[in-house]
């Protein structure tokens, strides 16, 4: 009530001081209890109880409610107020020391609003203040620093003794870490060549200084970088960040990095992608807002991935669109628009009118300006990745698509399924344009070469055995190998129905049918082909079903 009434009912200077520390304490309880919105509106109360000259005359009260205000407004991602707060806490404080949690909240308002120049140059200068040589540490690692540190992991360094090393009493060393890992999100976006080099600093200042808040990140960060460079070691430290991660506030971005890089080379994407879900409502509990939606931005591409059903996800795909648009977090729209378009087209057929259909979201044009403006490999493979697969399930413009063979396999970003997916898609293609063209060479040297990628990863065996299995069958058939190529279709179809992707056994058992049509095996084609149409249909994908159908009906009628 005191509250309600404003510092005007006190006229005691003492009593406002009073209320200003009970607001303090009120909203320091809030924020255990990661109610970030009664905790901000605390300690603004506190903020205006506050005397006149108390900077002066009551500087910890005030450095506490303006530091405390300013990482509330942090988590609510009210980025005004965030500015507002840190700009009066630089202008007061005395130490750079008091400056520093202003300064760290500052950058991470910055990256959530995504104005990454200004988040990248302000975490910059405030680490060459610490003591940091930053344009050092951005250098690319040799392979023999790497070899040293991985040295390290294996022969000295077990889980348990990661997880019980002793906790870091420095608190600028604590700070410097933190910078790192906002500094490592923009790179993301920028430049993920220079990634390695921070994740591998903060791992060895993490040796260095004992664990910090964001230790688990630099595992994480490090651990999703080796496996890009297929060193295996790097699913270990992504279980050990999960460890270390726990209970903390950067549970759910621990949970996307690790999950959705790092861990799907020995976890099934289905437990992926209910893993994002869980990162989503982690995110949403701690206040972490950017890493929640990044969760569940990546729980529905996963699901995707799995075979869920495709009306469900297209129903979720539109919601999150719109909260997207309404708390402008563009990073995440054009990724979400184009599945939410696939999705579309292949519940509607690919001639649907888009346009019409829901024009708040960001159409395909749209989604390419974003693109060809970001300049990010990852976003750009995911979205032709998509076109790929549109352009195999209803076979059309298949020679016309950007390929991401070389993307890939060259690849110098962190490594996704769904690129992977990618390659399997264009593999498809390649496997069936050489069958298809006096050209064949060319398509069929791009087909060994998808094969021969995916092939990398056929230690995950529920997560890529059966694409595996698939490629290897269309090689066959192209060759004329017809006995392998039917081990091969079976061993595809058994595999994706075993590990529960409903999609990919659809794909399987068409191309399965279309085998036996050429070998004259019209029963058998006729059954795989029908069996075909029921799995597309039970996913979702009633346009490329019922393109099948007219399929059977225009080659095999009369069966």
């Amino acid at each position: 009530q005191i509250n309600r009434g404003g510092p005007e009912v006190l006229a005691d200077s003492c009593r406002r001081v009073m209320i200003s520390q009970l607001n303090l304490n009120a909203g320091k309880r809030a924020l255990l209890l990661t109610d970030f919105s009664s905790a901000l509106s605390f300690f603004g109360h506190g903020i205006m109880f506050l005397n006149p000259g108390h900077w002066d005359a009551h500087y910890q009260l005030s450095l506490d409610l303006f530091t405390s205000a300013a990482e509330s407004a942090c988590a609510t991602s009210d980025a005004a107020l965030v500015k507002s707060y840190s700009e009066t806490i630089l202008a007061h404080s005395r130490s750079l020391d008091d400056r520093l949690p202003a300064l760290c909240f500052a950058v991470k308002s910055l990256k959530e609003s995504m104005n990454l120049p200004s988040c990248r140059d302000c975490a910059i200068e405030v680490l060459t203040q610490l003591g940091e040589d930053v344009s050092s540490v951005l250098e690319i690692p040799s392979q023999e620093t790497i070899q040293i540190t991985n040295n390290l992991l294996m022969s000295k360094m077990t889980d348990d003794s990661m997880i019980k090393m002793s906790p870091c009493t420095q608190m600028r060393a604590v700070f410097v870490m933190r910078l790192y890992h906002e500094l490592n999100y923009v790179y993301y976006v920028f430049d993920q060549t220079r990634l390695l080099a921070i994740s591998l600093r903060m791992v060895s200042l993490t040796f260095e200084i004992g664990l910090t808040d964001t230790s688990s990140l630099a595992f994480a960060n490090y651990g999703v970088e080796l496996i890009a460079r297929g060193y295996l070691i790097g699913s270990r430290l992504g279980t050990v960040a999960l460890k270390l991660a726990e209970n903390s506030k950067y549970i759910s971005y621990v949970i996307a990095a690790v999950k959705q890089y790092n861990l799907w080379v020995i976890e099934p994407l289905h437990a992926i992608a209910e893993s994002h879900l869980v990162g989503f409502y982690s995110g949403k509990r701690v206040g972490d807002e950017f890493s929640s939606s990044l969760n569940f931005c990546l729980h529905l591409s996963t699901s995707f991935h799995c075979g869920k059903n495709l009306i469900q996800i297209k129903n979720s795909l539109s919601e999150y669109i719109v909260q997207l648009l309404e708390n402008s977090q563009q990073w995440f729209l054009p990724q979400s628009a184009m599945l939410y378009w696939l999705i579309v087209e292949l519940i509607e057929g690919p001639n649907f009118d888009l346009t019409e259909h829901n024009p708040l979201i960001l159409n395909e044009n749209g989604v390419m300006l974003f693109a060809a403006s970001a300049r990010h490999l990852e976003l750009d493979i995911f979205i032709d990745g998509c076109k790929l697969m549109r352009s195999f399930l209803f076979r059309r413009d298949m020679t016309s698509c950007d390929g991401v063979l070389d993307r890939v396999v060259n690849a110098t970003c962190q490594l996704r399924p769904t690129m992977i997916i990618a390659v399997f898609f264009e593999g498809l293609i390649s496997f069936v344009m050489a069958r298809q063209t006096a050209e064949n060479n060319e398509w069929a040297i791009k087909g060994e070469i998808a094969l021969a990628y995916m092939k990398r990863w056929e230690s995950s065996k529920w997560n890529f055995k059966n694409k595996i299995n698939l490629l290897e069958a269309e090689k066959m058939h192209f060759l004329g190998n017809f006995d392998l190529a039917s081990q091969f279709y079976l061993q595809a179809v058994e595999s994706s129905e075993k590990h529960k992707f409903l999609h990919e056994l659809a794909i399987c058992l068409e191309l399965q049918g279309l085998f036996f049509q050429v070998r004259n095996l019209r029963e058998k084609a006729l059954t795989s082909l029908n069996r075909s149409v029921r799995c597309y249909k039970d996913w979702g994908a009633n346009a490329v079903a019922e393109r099948v159908e007219q399929y059977i009906q225009h080659h095999l009628r009369g069966c």
